[in-house]
């Protein structure tokens, strides 16, 4: 029984992680497609005067977002995860109902 709980928790992270890939890898072509549209708008509609201003400007709020985020990403993957709750706490049980606390 605690084997098939724990396979199916197995089973149940997998495919969300999967699925959780799929949607973020195609959420990172259509975000990474309108973020050089709108660049290439910026530069355009500066064109005759602020072309290197906004370039550098862009360029400046790429790299803060970009470090802002590694930041999130590093603190997301250092942080414990929820897998397998169901099988800890059943094994949980079964040790205080074997010792008789």
């Amino acid at each position: 029984m605690r084997l098939a709980l724990l396979a199916t928790e197995l089973e149940l992270e997998k495919q969300r992680l999967l699925e959780g890939l799929f949607w973020g890898a195609i959420s990172l072509v259509l975000l990474s497609a309108g973020i050089v549209l709108t660049c290439g708008f910026v530069v355009l509609l500066m064109w005759e005067g602020y072309r290197l201003a906004a370039v550098g400007v862009l360029a400046l709020a790429f790299l803060a977002a970009g470090a802002v985020l590694l930041r999130f990403a590093r603190l997301r993957l250092s942080s414990p995860g929820g897998m397998f709750e169901a099988s800890v706490a059943e094994l949980a049980r079964d040790h205080s109902s074997l010792t008789g606390q």
